[in-house]
């Protein structure tokens, strides 16, 4: 084994994809331990006890993903240790059920970590942060200004958020392709909405249960983003038929969600259907179906996948 060098022993690692058994040739010896480590470009940390004694092992890492309380600090050094890091999954495990863990205060990520991240690694294409509690305006629009290449964000339940940051994610994201703002809040309003519509780029949008988003937003979504796959507004019960029927003429859309919104209708669900000849599935309000003739349903059917929740 001593006759190999560092490359030949990096192209056996580049053959070798499942995680155990790259651990099992990292023990081989201290060279495979250390190419291995070099070669590394995805890790997933569920123990960040002993975080800062390995991480630096793998500093050509692209992927990170931690689905533990992280803080400021870890994420300061990550940033410093791991600059290639491109895709970021920080998404929180989501709470037990009756818990008030995520009620309370914590050492958990928050601005000026993901400021600091920001800063370190200059080739983020897709930031994760659901249920980050401790995100907020500052910390996004930092990521925002330094990372223009983003693909793919998630700020779901981060309910610090305000129209602020989605003001700043409209007017730096030029290659935004999916959002995820579920949850976030009273904070976002049309003003928000709005401004997210001047995403071209945009596919896959969730808005749900953002009570203060309303049919302006659907409008400017409808007009704007013409390559919108998916789109979510479950429990924006400001939205009427109005800004369902704005995605009539749409050419791309081909699921819309809006369940717990109840000021639409069955001849604005037809009216949808009958006109975005690209929609695929519709997920409804059970209470919607008993307005709904089994004929009717049926007629739908032929365009498209009805769902009840």
């Amino acid at each position: 084994m001593s006759t190999l060098g560092d490359d030949e022993v990096g192209l056996i690692l580049d053959w070798v994809d499942d995680p155990y058994a790259r651990k099992s040739l990292s023990l081989v010896c201290k060279q495979w331990l250390r190419v291995e480590g070099l070669t590394r470009l995805s890790i997933r940390v569920l123990d960040l006890d002993s975080f800062r004694g390995f991480i630096p092992r793998f500093p050509n890492l692209v992927t990170f993903e931690c689905s533990r309380r992280i803080t400021d600090d870890d994420l300061r050094f990550l940033a410093q240790t791991c600059p290639k890091i491109e895709a970021l999954n920080l998404n929180l495990k989501p709470p037990r059920e009756n818990s008030d863990e995520f009620d309370q205060p914590c050492d958990d990520v928050g601005d000026d970590g993901l400021c600091a991240l920001a800063i370190g690694c200059r080739k983020l294409s897709k930031v994760l942060l659901r249920r980050r509690k401790n995100i907020g305006d500052v910390g996004v629009v930092s990521l925002i200004n330094l990372a223009s290449t983003l693909t793919n964000l998630d700020l779901g339940w981060c309910n610090l958020i305000t129209d602020q940051a989605l003001a700043a994610i409209g007017e730096q994201m030029y290659c935004l392709e999916e959002l995820n703002m579920a949850e976030c809040g009273p904070k976002i309003t049309d003003i928000g909405g709005v401004a997210i519509a001047t995403i071209q780029t945009l596919k896959r949008l969730n808005f749900s249960w953002l009570i203060n988003v309303s049919d302006p937003t659907l409008f400017a979504l409808a007009e704007n983003c013409q390559k919108l796959v998916a789109v979510d507004f479950t429990g924006c019960e400001l939205i009427t038929g109005a800004g369902i029927r704005a995605f009539s003429n749409h050419t791309c859309l081909e699921t819309l969600v809006f369940p717990s919104c109840y000021n639409i209708g069955v001849h604005d669900l037809e009216n949808v259907v009958l006109g975005c000849r690209s929609l695929r599935c519709v997920v409804l309000d059970k209470r919607l179906k008993t307005w709904l003739t089994p004929m009717m349903q049926e007629y739908i059917s032929i365009f498209c996948s009805l769902y009840w929740r």
